[in-house]
């Protein structure tokens, strides 16, 4: 019961209350270890062209294979999970920005790989990094603003916002 409670019933991720849960956890972790944690958020592009071009079986495929790249590019410590219906994250314990960019940027190339009946498929970015202060709110709110600056600059991009400890204290 717990499993369903915290996990996506298509893609097998953890949906959104796995996923604060997952968050707050690894930050606290973080903290403790003393390293950094870095988040990144991304919205497929689009996702009314998606739903018009792409049968209701055609898109949970498309879901189910995003979910499947992301695993794929994840390493064991990562945690995946999937927010909203065409929004997915990925927790990174003990990446710093430098790290966490280019998962994003090998992610969105992946992802433009992924073809669905006709459907070019891209997704707008946003990563987000805190060396030890900061709650996991203030670093998706980063992220969600990344996402939505990504999305404003034409999606199919990824943006970072660094979240400093000063900032984060005061958020």
């Amino acid at each position: 019961l717990v499993r369903l409670a915290e996990h996506d019933e298509l893609t097998g991720l953890l949906n959104q209350r796995g996923f604060q849960e997952s968050l707050a956890t690894a930050l606290r972790q973080a903290k403790d270890d003393h390293l950094p944690l870095s988040l990144i958020r991304f919205e497929l592009d689009h996702p009314e062209r998606l739903s018009e071009r792409l049968s209701l079986m055609a898109l949970q495929d498309l879901h189910v294979k995003v979910a499947n790249l992301l695993r794929g590019e994840s390493r064991d410590c990562d945690i995946p999970a999937r927010l909203s219906q065409h929004g997915f994250a990925l927790i990174l314990p003990g990446l710093t920005l430098d790290w966490a960019l280019p998962v994003a940027d090998n992610l969105r190339g992946s992802l433009a790989e992924l073809v669905g009946a006709g459907c070019r498929v891209s997704a707008s970015f946003g990563v987000a990094t805190l060396s030890r202060e900061g709650s996991s709110a203030q670093r998706l709110k980063a992220c969600e603003c990344a996402v939505e600056l990504a999305r404003t600059e034409g999606g199919d991009r990824v943006v970072h916002l660094e979240v400093a400890a000063e900032d984060a204290a005061l958020a």
